[in-house]
């Protein structure tokens, strides 16, 4: 059955202005179930206001305020959904964060990260530990994320082991991510540029 257009608003994280994407994913990973497969969220332009999240069967909206899209198996049928940004609806609401927080206890080692079990959602503590693998190594460099993408959705909480590949030539950088169980993981494409998110 065709999922009906839902409105996500998380909150700001840290000192940001605009949504962070993995909170954007766990978002419509809660409201897909996680009984989806195959999922895979690509953002193109970073949203400061809440986000529509509609079916390709909804009506067109201004090329403008398309943000993103998302694709996904459910029971075996692939389902696509596009995401955009509703100015009338800013967020106002902001969640002091310490993104250190998010990769306590987590073990580094060059390009690849060995992450605890965890408070926050497995991808956000993804892309905590993979922003932080890259800043190591390019300090002045802000990174957005590109794309995220589960074959299989992970454990909430589950424990990672992380490794990052560079790709043409730097400008991307891929994160692949699995539960220390094997029982999920997934992917984030993060794009040097701005702003971080």
């Amino acid at each position: 059955m065709a999922l009906q257009p839902f409105i996500l608003e998380p909150p700001f994280t840290a000192d940001r202005t605009y949504l962070h994407g993995a909170d954007i994913f766990d978002g419509i990973v809660r409201r897909i179930g996680a009984a989806a497969a195959d999922v895979r969220l690509t953002l193109t332009v970073a949203s400061d206001c809440a986000i529509e999240v509609c079916g390709d069967d909804a009506e067109p909206c201004a090329s403008a305020d398309i943000c993103g899209s998302v694709s996904y198996l459910d029971d075996g049928v692939r389902r696509r959904l596009h995401l955009r940004r509703r100015r009338d609806m800013p967020i106002q609401e902001r969640l002091p964060l310490d993104e250190s927080s998010l990769v306590e206890g987590a073990i580094f080692a060059g390009d690849s990260a060995s992450i605890p079990t965890g408070g926050a959602p497995f991808m956000r503590r993804v892309a905590a530990a993979s922003v932080h693998l890259l800043q190591c190594s390019c300090p002045d460099d802000y990174w957005t994320i590109a794309e995220i993408s589960c074959a299989r959705l992970p454990p909430h909480r589950a424990p990672a082991s992380l490794t990052l590949r560079r790709l043409l030539g730097g400008r991307y950088w891929k994160a692949t991510a699995r539960t220390v169980e094997g029982d999920g993981g997934g992917t984030i494409l993060l794009a040097r540029g701005q702003p971080r998110r």
